[in-house]
């Protein structure tokens, strides 16, 4: 859900680049983007389940209760909360690299071409912009490189490929993924 509501925000704000919009969906996604999650977290706790009380405050079970006694509606209750802040959380990175792949593909040659042609901004967006736009695997490509290179020990020589030149083998899974989904 967080993909596609960033997706879709990250479209809105490229193709309305330098207008209000764009500046508000992206001052948004530099706030959310500069929050520590674990104080995110916090704050909406405060909010929500002690406030409001809406959300339990924390466990994976009602007090009480064992996790195998509780229900799965009192188990999806105390997985709300967390899986929306960590939702929240990913939004803006994905909003910020779609709206900026799909600027770099509006000042594009073919761009201009397109537009030559008499294709409206909207239409080019649908037709071209989607399709170059990142993909799943393409955004979480450097999510993935850092877990990767994070679990390099240095001085240690792998015969593995992937722990011996991940970023080759990354860019290669990838851009084979890519492929066969275009």
């Amino acid at each position: 859900a967080s993909g596609l509501l960033g997706a879709g925000l990250g479209i809105v704000a490229g193709k309305n680049r330098g207008r209000f919009l764009d500046r508000v969906i992206s001052t948004v996604c530099y706030v959310f983007a500069a929050i520590p999650t674990f104080w995110f977290g916090i704050v909406l706790l405060l909010i929500f389940a002690v406030w409001l009380k809406w959300s339990p405050i924390g466990l994976s079970a009602p007090i009480g209760k064992t996790f195998a006694e509780a229900t799965l509606a009192e188990r999806l209750n105390h997985l709300v909360l967390p899986a929306v802040i960590l939702s929240l959380v990913g939004i803006s990175t994905i909003t910020m690299q779609t709206r900026t792949r799909l600027i770099e593909e509006q000042n594009s040659d073919y761009a201009l071409f397109a537009r030559s042609r008499g294709e409206t901004s909207w239409q080019f967006v649908w037709r071209h912009g989607l399709r170059n736009s990142p993909s799943p695997p393409s955004i979480t490509h450097p999510v993935l490189r850092e877990a990767i290179d994070s679990n390099r020990v240095e001085g240690h020589s792998a015969p593995h490929p992937i722990e011996a030149e991940p970023a080759v083998v990354l860019d290669a899974v990838f851009r084979l993924a890519d492929d066969r989904h275009a």
